[in-house]
């Protein structure tokens, strides 16, 4: 069995959302089951559970042009398995979600379809990142 970890941190619900669609499309997959791990909530055995994936896939809300503090706090901690190459040769990947006036292509992450528009709302992947009572809303 194939063990995928989505690790995320949603301040506002939108990244929650797609973490929930990954897991979901990542849990359907024959011979693979899929992990959600909120950034908040990590435990040590959660840290264990990482190091034992065959891949991670990462999520954070775009602030301010640049990952969540709370994300980072992750990042930063993710040191200790970095430097004992704990996640060496695991697949990789990540997610994001952001509202933003000025959007470009320099937003999307590598892997990530280009950028759609409809009025203000900007978003990378294919997934909304307004609230459901937004007049954005696709």
């Amino acid at each position: 069995m194939v063990k995928i970890a989505i690790v995320f941190h949603s301040g506002y619900g939108h990244t929650a959302r797609q973490a929930a669609a990954v897991h979901q499309g990542a849990d359907s997959v024959v011979g693979a089951s899929a992990t959600l791990y909120p950034v908040n909530e990590l435990t040590e055995a959660h840290w264990a559970e990482l190091n034992a994936a065959d891949a991670i896939i990462f999520g954070a809300p775009t602030y301010m042009g640049n990952a969540s503090a709370d994300f980072k706090k992750f990042a930063d901690a993710s040191s200790k398995p970095w430097f004992a190459q704990a996640w060496r040769n695991k697949i990789a990947g990540g997610f994001t979600n952001s509202e933003v006036v000025n959007f470009s292509f320099q937003h999307c992450h590598p892997g990530q379809r280009a950028p759609m528009s409809r009025g203000r709302e900007q978003f990378c992947g294919g997934v909304e990142s307004e609230a459901a009572d937004s007049p954005f809303r696709l």
